[in-house]
């Protein structure tokens, strides 16, 4: 488990060279660093275990892994946990991707077996856990600890990622977490050595004769990369407006920093900041699809997967020679019944956080020009 220590050092001294640095926020910071290495070291125990009752898990293949992706608030979630009920396809669960080890996630599975014949106490407090612990994302993003989930959280452990910018709000001083593929090679490549580890792992346990389907919505940085590790990958990259999607992110990230610095939650030069890295995603995404070849990769728009999320996923089936068996088909027509009965709750507007749609366009024309959206 890799663990980027220059990162650590520059988020340190980013926040010492403050002047004044609130007791809310130093405890805020001390609290999560710490809680992060101790479940690092607890972790990486089980890992070592993994490599003493399951060796073979590192011959391991991943093959045609399908990877839905976009810039965040884009559909992702919604689209991945309809693709979920599919059983030829395995994936991670949040609690999967914070304790990533097999001998760990198979122990778990035969708890969970136990407490569910003893009542469900272990359920409950997995749930209480999960209100109290995401709180603020409610309407957000609805998240549990036994939900499917997208994979962040195993690059977060090595400080490698976008996440970092919840906690340490330093965009200038940490500008190299938002693309791992302009890192030195000797960094990605110990990076990605140790991600397709996890998602052997993560096979191996889960479902070692499925295709792994995964989703991430702070990708594009380290797409590259992943595309080298991972040549037959096949991409599904669902597309929203800018104006829509931009302001909804920073409602994400501004719902973090209220926890621990309240004064930042409204702050124009970070959601700007925010919102400038949101379009370089956009714009080096549109770099990378020129390298995909045409059958790894669909794209769909976001008001065709809320319009009909039941011709959305045929759509992928089709593209990618997918077969649909009757059960996931009678589930799918369910979930046609609950999205018309579904109300978002979460209202957001560029001009909340201090943007315009004349600032995101001139960052983007040429994408919604490529994408033929209403500038």
């Amino acid at each position: 488990m890799p663990f980027d220590l220059p990162t650590m050092i520059k988020a340190l001294r980013a926040v010492l060279s403050r002047d004044i640095v609130s007791f809310r926020y130093a405890g805020f910071v001390v609290l999560c660093i710490s809680a992060m290495l101790c479940v690092r070291i607890f972790v990486q125990l089980w890992r070592f275990l993994d490599l003493l009752f399951f060796p073979g898990y590192r011959r391991q293949s991943i093959n045609k892994p399908i990877y839905i992706i976009a810039n965040p608030r884009s559909g992702t979630t919604f689209l991945h946990r309809i693709l979920c009920q599919d059983n030829q396809f395995t994936y991670f669960k949040l609690y999967q991707t914070l304790l990533p080890s097999i001998t760990l996630i198979k122990v778990l599975g035969r708890l969970g077996k136990l407490d569910q014949k003893l009542g469900g106490f272990l359920k409950s407090l997995a749930n209480l856990l999960s209100r109290t612990a995401f709180s603020g994302w409610t309407g957000i993003h609805e998240t549990k600890l036994t939900e499917a989930e997208e994979d962040e959280q195993l690059f977060l452990y090595t400080l490698l990622s976008p996440s970092v910018f919840m906690l340490f709000p330093f965009f200038s001083e940490l500008s190299h977490l938002e693309f791992v593929d302009r890192l030195p090679n000797k960094t990605r490549h110990k990076l990605m050595s140790y991600y397709l580890d996890c998602l052997k792992r993560q096979l191996y346990s889960t479902g070692p004769g499925k295709t792994l389907l995964a989703k991430n919505v702070l990708i594009h940085g380290r797409l590259r990369s992943i595309m080298n590790s991972l040549p037959d990958i096949r991409i599904v990259y669902l597309v929203r407006h800018p104006y829509e999607a931009v302001p909804s992110f920073i409602s994400m990230y501004a719902a973090f920093w209220r926890l621990h610095s309240p004064e930042l939650e409204h702050d124009p030069k970070l959601s700007r900041d925010l919102a400038t890295l949101l379009c370089d995603y956009y714009k080096y995404f549109m770099e990378i699809r020129k390298e995909l070849p045409a059958e790894q990769l669909v794209e769909i728009r976001y008001d065709d997967l809320i319009a009909d999320p039941e011709g959305t996923v045929k759509t992928i089936y089709r593209k990618f020679n997918l077969k649909m068996n009757d059960e996931f088909s009678a589930k799918l027509e369910r979930e046609v019944v609950n999205t018309c009965k579904y109300k978002s709750t979460h209202e957001y507007s560029l001009e909340k956080f201090g943007l315009s749609k004349e600032s995101i366009r001139d960052l983007l024309g040429d994408f919604l020009k490529m994408y033929d959206l209403d500038a």
